[in-house]
């Protein structure tokens, strides 16, 4: 693969190829797209990269009352990925060398814009609040290889698709069986609902991609029981061998019809109700053996560790309680602050 800084071209040269391919969401992550930070990197430097993942994460945890929540969040990652050898490519222009990030928009969550299926890579449109970051990832999906490069014209976050097995997962809801409180819909505009319109056309337009791609993979909807990304619901966890096919749910996000879906699918169903608003749910698994959590999801890690998987938690709680009061946000976690670009096909289901 080479070095890190070598997915940067030097001045005047071409921008270089970078590769894809996923078939599932344990392999070893080997590049990914991640948002910058900026000044918690630098004293995260400081911090000895040789440290056990105890010690580091101790470090870590003492810079909690010193950085923004946002800064420190993506700075915790980007340093954890890059002690793992994760290839890291930020989307947005930069200033200086790669190795130094500067970020330039809140919202952190890079997961949403390119999702890879196989050897395929699809852009897609955000919820229009958050478009303004949009060419700056055209500008990684334009670096992908162009036979494998597909677009959806409509809202498709990845952060509610899966991929399992022969199948791709992915969230639905009907918006007549919502519960929301009275405050809820009060915020909620014409907008909104034309979002649902489009991620509905989303769906049918990956459908399509699958087809015309010859893809074996069936997709298959979980319904929700309000709007929410899937990944903020489920937490699949790889087969031990000998072992079953398990999943995590957050069960007042997953609907009866939901559930029902997901024991055809998994051999076993584990229903948790840890808050959803500690993003317990949304693993970001950095190889088979290794889920980074948020390390304030008790009950999650406790499965996790149960299962024998060497948990990594890192604390989501500075994000969490910048949320403040607002009735209808919940905070993406580790998962949705990466964008795999590839994978390495060592998981063996």
């Amino acid at each position: 693969m080479g070095r890190y800084s070598e997915f940067y071209p030097h001045d005047g040269e071409a921008p270089i190829i970078l590769p894809i391919g996923a078939t599932d969401e344990f392999g070893t992550l080997q590049v990914a797209s991640i948002n910058g930070a900026n000044d918690v990197q630098e004293i995260l430097h400081s911090i000895d990269p040789s440290l056990t993942d105890e010690d580091y994460i101790a470090a870590l945890v003492n810079l909690q009352q010193i950085a923004d929540p946002a800064d420190l969040a993506q700075s915790m990652l980007i340093d954890t990925c890059k002690k793992r050898g994760v290839h890291l490519v930020y989307p947005h222009k930069k200033s200086g060398k790669p190795e130094s990030p500067v970020r330039h928009s809140l919202d952190i969550y890079c997961r949403d814009w390119i999702g890879v299926i196989d050897d395929i890579a699809i852009f897609t449109k955000l919820e229009n609040d958050r478009n303004d970051l949009r060419s700056d990832y055209r500008a990684i999906f334009e670096r992908l290889p162009g036979n494998k490069r597909y677009e959806i014209d409509d809202v498709l976050p990845w952060g509610n698709v899966l991929l399992h097995q022969d199948a791709v997962l992915i969230g639905t809801f009907d918006i007549g069986k919502q519960m929301y409180t009275q405050q809820q819909v009060a915020l909620f505009t014409h907008g909104f609902f034309s979002e649902v319109d489009s991620m509905i056309r989303a769906k049918q337009q990956l459908q399509r991609i699958l087809h015309e791609t010859k893809s074996t993979r069936k997709l298959i909807e979980i319904e929700m029981t309000k709007y929410s990304h899937l990944d903020l619901a489920i937490t699949p966890l790889p087969k031990k061998s000998p072992g079953a096919k398990s999943v995590v749910l957050a069960s007042p996000l997953v609907s009866p019809k939901g559930l029902s879906t997901l024991r055809t699918i998994y051999d076993e169903v584990i229903e948790c109700r840890e808050s959803i608003a500690q993003s317990a749910y949304n693993v970001l698994w950095l190889d088979p053996e290794t889920p980074v959590v948020n390390a304030q999801s008790q009950h999650v890690q406790h499965i996790l560790r149960m299962a024998r998987f060497n948990v990594l938690p890192l604390s989501l709680a500075s994000i969490i309680a910048s949320l403040g009061n607002d009735p209808i946000a919940v905070a993406g976690g580790w998962r949705c602050m990466v964008g795999p670009l590839q994978r390495a096909n060592d998981y063996i289901a």
